[in-house]
């Protein structure tokens, strides 16, 4: 990665990482070569899924998350939000999402 900046340099080791945690738990991940400027969606790092399921990822690592939107998070599940008429968005932590998916959904023996 010689001549590459340290944003980009960071950026992929964030989204290895992310791969890496969902592939040790046995999802089908994988990143995306050249994420961010991929001519599929420059948006997505890691695809997660079967072919019956198929997820795009984007993933971010920030210095400091907005305390109202993490800050309970050790105290309860998942957090669910949304703006008025909008979709519902949830945050919830990596290892409780795939606690979550422990009942099956996602696997790779479903490939």
């Amino acid at each position: 990665m010689a001549g590459k900046n340290k944003s980009k340099i960071k950026g992929y080791r964030y989204e290895k990482e992310f791969e890496k945690l969902l592939r040790d738990a046995g999802l089908p991940a994988f990143r995306i070569i050249a994420s961010g400027a991929g001519s599929e969606n420059p948006k997505i790092d890691v695809k997660v899924g079967s072919s019956h399921f198929p997820r795009d990822w984007q993933v971010k690592e920030r210095k400091k998350l907005p305390e109202w939107l993490f800050g309970d998070l050790d105290k309860v599940s998942a957090l669910a939000i949304r703006q008025p008429h909008g979709p519902w968005y949830m945050v919830i932590t990596l290892q409780d999402f795939l606690d979550w998916l422990d009942v099956g959904i996602l696997r790779k023996e479903e490939q």
